[in-house]
């Protein structure tokens, strides 16, 4: 029942793509799948609403169900809308791109045009069913509704400001029912994507402080080490990286969501959605001072942007990348 899952398994294919620019695992490999996913929405959504909007039918938000109401399935979960927004868009970029599927890129062209909005409850937050009567519920680990903040970058603050205010709400709603690793960082990696540095040190201070951490540095699943998981150990490295770099093609931010803990640091190596990288990023705020390294295979030109910095360098200039040549970008914050 949950149709979202394709698309969430397809995503980091299309951000490999983003990353590396390789043409050829574009063509043979992830092209295909996309085309699927896209096929597989056009043929599931064929039932509309009174204003002809599509009606997702049965509809599931991982894990838990409409507040109030026994079972799990429900009508247009705010995930199930998301995912099929991106895969039906995801399909029509990249076959306009290779020029295939042309008369269903139109079809599916059409249809995105047709999808149902998202909803705001009357407490201001992004609602979990975009359905008249279905509630939110207040107490659960997952916030599956915010699919569209992360993984995805649908709702940001910049593009979407108001979409983004009412994902925040959600976040600060919701309870947190077990403290499970896999609910706290969920939760830190969306509060970095809506550039809240106090949601991303507090959720991270739910696994570092809750006795979660086994002398390995493995993680367990709930507080008192219990559970041997990984949920923990392998999303800490995602969430410290999405604190200090932001990306999407044409788009690197940095320092968007840093703690007020890291006073400094240094980081090297990130690779971004829109093939460069982030040789080196240092930062010192007590100095108000910071400058990244940028490299690329290839010749491109990406905003690059920090909110905390004062000047140009807050809302972003284009800064042309060469080929196999760095750009020092130096900043006062």
């Amino acid at each position: 029942m949950w149709i979202a899952g394709a698309d969430w398994l397809l995503f980091p294919l299309l951000e490999h793509w983003q990353v590396t620019g390789d043409e050829e695992f574009l063509a043979e490999v992830l092209a295909p799948w996309l085309v699927e996913a896209a096929m597989f929405f056009e043929d599931f959504l064929t039932r509309e609403d009174e204003h002809g909007c599509m009606v997702f039918v049965p509809s599931y938000s991982p894990e838990v169900g409409p507040a109030g109401r026994t079972g799990v399935a429900a009508v247009n979960a705010t995930m199930d809308i998301a995912a099929a927004r991106h895969a039906l868009g995801a399909a029509v970029e990249v076959c306009t791109r290779l020029g295939l599927e042309e008369a269903a890129v139109a079809r599916w062209q059409t249809l995105l045009k047709q999808l149902p909005p998202y909803r705001v409850d009357s407490r201001g937050a992004l609602a979990e069913w975009a359905w008249p009567g279905l509630e939110t519920p207040d107490h659960h680990r997952h916030v599956s509704h915010l699919y569209p903040v992360w993984p995805l970058h649908e709702i940001t603050p910049d593009g979407t400001p108001e979409l983004a205010a009412a994902a925040r709400r959600a976040l600060v709603l919701r309870g947190d029912e077990n403290l499970s690793a896999h609910g706290s960082l969920h939760r830190a990696l969306c509060a970095a994507r809506l550039k809240d540095a106090g949601l991303v040190e507090e959720n991270l201070g739910k696994i570092l402080g809750n006795d979660m951490v086994f002398r390995s540095l493995m993680t367990s699943h709930n507080p008192g080490l219990e559970t041997y998981n990984a949920d923990a150990a392998h999303a800490i490295p995602a969430v410290i990286l999405e604190s200090l770099v932001y990306s999407r093609p044409g788009v690197i931010e940095l320092l968007p969501a840093v703690p007020r803990g890291w006073v400094r640091g240094r980081i090297s190596g990130v690779r971004c959605r829109n093939r460069v990288t982030v040789a080196e990023l240092a930062w010192n705020l007590d100095r108000g001072q910071a400058h990244a390294v940028l490299r690329s295979d290839v010749d491109v030109v990406v905003r690059v942007r920090c909110e905390r910095a004062r000047g140009s360098a807050g809302p972003g200039e284009p800064v042309p990348v060469g080929a196999g040549e760095p750009v020092r970008v130096e900043f006062e914050l």
